[in-house]
């Protein structure tokens, strides 16, 4: 089964803080809307929400996204630090499981065009006790500085 957005907001919504949500705002030039969620709200949501449903791809996922993109709320979009939390402790978990299927993702992801899934392949790994040469091709020191880089540019 896939998460939509319905059950998304279902769970944000309630932790929405107006307070913060003004100073977030404020903080971006009042470009975006946020809910004032700061990390730790979202990072338990995630959490609960990739138990549940697990991670979305190809078509699901990109209709997932493009319906996040819809909303106002700059939480519903990829903003870093969700995946930066999301990367090493949700999708990190999964394919230290052993599911060769999850390691092909990762390794399809570090090669992609968008800059997104290759942080996201990159990431994954920094939970491991093992980490994976073969999927993180950098350490995770000279990872992080390319993808700073990069990202300054986005």
């Amino acid at each position: 089964m896939m998460v939509n957005l319905e059950e998304i907001k279902v769970l944000y919504e309630p932790l929405a803080d107006e307070g913060d949500a003004h100073i977030m705002s404020r903080y971006m030039k009042n470009q975006f809307s946020f809910f004032g969620i700061k990390k730790k709200g979202s990072a338990s949501v995630n959490r609960q929400l990739f138990k549940e449903f697990g991670l979305s791809e190809g078509y699901e996922l990109n209709c997932l996204v493009q319906s996040h993109f819809q909303e106002d709320e700059r939480k519903y979009h990829c903003w870093w630090y969700s995946l930066d939390d999301l990367s090493p402790n949700r999708a990190g978990f999964i394919v230290g499981q052993g599911n060769d299927g999850e390691r092909a993702r990762m390794i399809k992801w570090v090669h992609a065009d968008n800059f997104w899934l290759q942080r996201a392949g990159l990431l994954h790994p920094l939970k491991f006790k093992e980490k994976s040469t073969e999927l993180s091709p950098l350490s995770s020191r000279e990872a992080l500085k390319w993808l700073t880089a990069r990202g300054a540019d986005r």
